[in-house]
């Protein structure tokens, strides 16, 4: 989750307080994060290229138009070194086999 937060600071300008480090270093956690674990309907999913953690998928109920969807796949995030041989195109086309919605 870090990387992620890392790979969006760039589009924040400098003086922004978005996408800051900690005083340990460290991005702070999406809002509602906790509840991929706790809410039905939201669903946490790591994305693999063999063994190695390739990156992840959030899967929830939020609408970004407002009201709540059957699905939405809130955040997608694919590791720079796995980026550009397909691994994201595959990831969403079995996710979105596995949680389809309109």
């Amino acid at each position: 989750m870090q990387f992620y937060g890392f790979d969006f600071s760039e589009l924040e300008p400098a003086d922004s307080a978005r996408f800051s480090f900690d005083a340990q270093g460290l991005l702070a956690a999406l809002p509602d994060f906790d509840d991929y674990w706790r809410v039905g309907g939201f669903h946490p999913l790591v994305i693999r290229v063999g063994a190695s953690v390739a990156g992840f998928a959030l899967i929830n109920t939020h609408s970004h138009r407002g009201g709540s969807v059957q699905r939405n796949m809130g955040e997608f995030f694919v590791a720079r070194k796995y980026r550009r041989g397909g691994v994201g195109r595959d990831a969403v086309r079995l996710i979105l086999s596995l949680y389809p919605g309109s």
